[in-house]
């Protein structure tokens, strides 16, 4: 798949630009036991169980990607895969977790998925990012 082709799969809504500037050269995340690291920002995890570790890893990403405007809520393969492999889980599942915990219908979620199994680079829900508190409800 050309880079074009993985930045279409990633999501049928939204800017390019927005996916492209997620396709950095950036390690995919760090993650030591309960703690996630982009660069110098690092969160911790209330436990390993994978959705707070997802939690985590939303809350991180939404302190990375802080700007004037709410984050696309697409996530980059190398770290979907990085959390699979903390988690000993498949990619799928991260997948899966994630779409739920940002709010992602069944249509979303299944292009979620399809989009990851193809390989695209950037998987995109397709939403804007959620506040906490939306967060906290989607764990209920």
């Amino acid at each position: 798949m050309t880079d074009a082709e993985h930045t279409a799969a990633a999501g049928d809504e939204g800017p390019a630009d927005e996916i492209d500037e997620l396709r950095t050269h950036r390690p995919p995340v760090g993650i030591d036991g309960r703690r996630l690291a982009i660069d110098t920002t690092v969160v911790e995890a209330y436990s390993g169980h994978i959705d707070d570790v997802l939690v985590a890893f939303i809350e991180l990403i939404r302190l990375v990607r802080r700007g004037p405007s709410p984050a696309r809520m697409a996530f980059r393969r190398i770290d979907i895969e990085a959390l699979a492999a903390h988690l000993a889980v498949a990619g799928e599942v991260v997948v899966d977790h994630l779409a739920v915990l940002v709010g992602a219908d069944d249509d979303r979620l299944g292009r979620m998925t399809r989009h990851f199994e193809a390989g695209a680079a950037v998987i995109d829900s397709g939403l804007r990012d959620i506040e906490l508190d939306e967060l906290d409800v989607a764990l209920v």
